[in-house]
């Protein structure tokens, strides 16, 4: 939670409390025992640069002053509270959007969208949101100024600016991240996994670093002796509600962001939920969980939070826990206000360069789903285009256009699969009793006077042409000058002696599940000609 609230460039609690709210709510909404909800670092990468577009906007609106020119990374709330204050009140209306926006969904039963977002799609942008995650942490790793893009380059521009900034390096800063990977990485990779071998239980690794970094960061006080940015106090009472912040020009700036962030939100959440109701052999209601994931971003949008989401390394503990109910929720929600009310104090030190190691950790096996690549192209080179169009287009321009790009070349993808389809002419194996797919097999013949045409496909607007040219090329064009000619005057026919001996077709329409208005008139056309 501190992480992602710092991920979002939002203050640091506000991630703990995102993730206390939103679980609440889903406690009473949710119908998946093994979900839980909360921070994710797409949703907080896109509320980041929405918050610091927005902020900049609106404080031009109404001429205030941009304190953020001030900004020196020395704490977490070190440029204006007044500029933080519009941040936080920017992403309550985003927040109350997506829930909004998800609670329509439900309420119209549009589940069914689930279905039409690839597997390819969701891994290509997913991994090139790591590497947006990443770099975007490189001002804490390096302790510099990095200035925040949003569009077309976004991505460029800020490796551009981290390049130019590494000359005011703060090497103790580099130093702190460096060494807190990699207590993550050898507990992740190499201590854990034995200790589960072993004894059957793993150690909470990033809870263990974050306790340590803070201890260490207080006894040598690294803040002062180094100049090491750290997270610095913060308001350990909850928040009390308020609204979110109407105004309507920044509603309609982030409009767009917040149905992006409803879409990410319903496809990661969703997807989570089938994997544990397949784990765990129960039926899953699609629209039922959108009503939920919107009712956990709406009810939770009247306090200091961003948009919320499924979290999968929870949901995984729930998942091997053996939860049965979604009230295990309010034991979490127990357990996570004892520890702002009570131990929050011992966060302040922690070094911000912890926390982006940890977010970077965190993305990276997210990222590392490139590696399947050559793996996607070997199977399909349909969801290869789909994959690598929507890494290439998040990379280079931005989240937002990733999206797009990507669901229209899966889009594309679809038509041209369909517009591809290999009709193909069935024959009669000579050894056994048997029709088989497909002319040149050994030991087949065609049926006596008789053709059989099957396609393997429903019949629809994208492919009913590509249907009759593969019927008239494989068994029998009527409309070619040879079966007009043959028709008028059979004494000038120059058709082959096989033409002659067909005097039935039979269309094989087995797998034919679907026939719009186009296939209809197309099979119509056919039986006329």
């Amino acid at each position: 939670g501190l992480a992602y609230g710092l991920l979002a460039n939002l203050t640091p609690i506000s991630g703990v409390y995102t993730s206390i709210f939103s679980v609440l709510v889903y406690v009473v909404f949710g119908t998946v025992p093994h979900m839980s909800m909360g921070t994710n670092a797409v949703l907080s990468l896109i509320t980041a640069t929405m918050v610091e577009r927005e902020a900049d906007r609106y404080m031009r609106r109404n001429k205030m002053a941009d304190s953020n020119a001030s900004y020196s990374h020395i704490s977490a709330f070190a440029e204006g509270e007044e500029r933080m204050n519009i941040k936080l009140g920017l992403a309550m209306t985003s927040t109350f959007l997506c829930g909004l926006i998800l609670l329509s969904m439900g309420f119209l039963r549009m589940g069914f969208l689930t279905n039409y977002m690839s597997t390819s799609f969701v891994n290509g942008f997913t991994s090139a949101a790591a590497l947006h995650i990443a770099i975007s942490q490189m001002k804490h790793v390096f302790h510099i100024k990095i200035k925040a893009y949003s569009g077309l380059g976004k991505l460029v521009f800020t490796v551009i600016d981290v390049m130019n900034g590494l000359r005011n390096t703060n090497i103790a800063d580099t130093i702190v991240c460096i060494v807190s990977a990699s207590e993550l990485l050898s507990m992740n990779y190499f201590i854990n996994p034995k200790l589960k071998e072993l004894f059957g239980f793993m150690l909470p690794s990033n809870l263990f670093l974050v306790i340590a970094a803070s201890v260490l960061s207080y006894i040598f006080n690294l803040h002062a002796a180094w100049n090491i940015a750290v997270v610095g106090k913060f308001d350990t009472s909850l928040p009390m509600p308020g609204l979110p912040l109407f105004d309507i020009e920044a509603v309609s700036g982030m409009l767009y962001d917040s149905l992006t962030q409803a879409v990410i939100i319903f496809t990661m959440s969703i997807s989570m939920a089938m994997l544990m109701a397949k784990l765990h052999s129960y039926e899953l209601d699609s629209n039922r969980e959108l009503v939920a994931y919107g009712a956990c971003n709406l009810c939770s949008s009247f306090f200091t939070v961003q948009s919320s989401s499924v979290s999968p390394p929870r949901t995984m503990i729930l998942s091997n826990s053996g939860a049965r109910t979604t009230f295990n929720g309010v034991s979490t929600v127990i357990a996570m206000i004892v520890s702002i009310r009570f131990v929050g104090w011992i966060f302040w030190p922690l070094p911000l360069a912890t926390l982006a190691a940890m977010i970077i950790v965190a993305v990276m096996d997210v990222f590392l789903q490139i590696k399947r690549a050559p793996v996607i192209w070997r199977i399909s080179r349909t969801d290869f285009v789909v994959w690598i169009s929507t890494w290439l287009s998040t990379v280079f321009a931005d989240l937002e256009y990733g999206i797009i790009i990507g669901i229209l070349i899966s889009a594309f993808g679809f038509m041209f699969n369909n517009q591809n389809i290999k009709g193909e002419l069935v024959v009669l194996s000579t050894k056994e009793d048997l029709l088989l797919p497909g002319p040149g097999r050994a030991s087949t013949r065609h049926l006596n006077k008789t053709r059989v045409f099957y396609f393997p496909s429903q019949l629809f607007f994208a492919n009913a042409e590509s249907f009759k040219r593969q019927l008239y090329k494989q068994v029998f064009n009527p409309t070619s000058v040879n079966a007009l000619s043959y028709t008028v005057n059979s004494d000038e026919c120059s058709l082959s002696t096989e033409d002659l001996a067909i005097d039935t077709i039979i269309l094989d329409c087995s797998a034919m599940t679907y026939i719009d208005i186009d296939g209809l008139n197309m099979l119509k056309n056919i039986v006329i000609q």
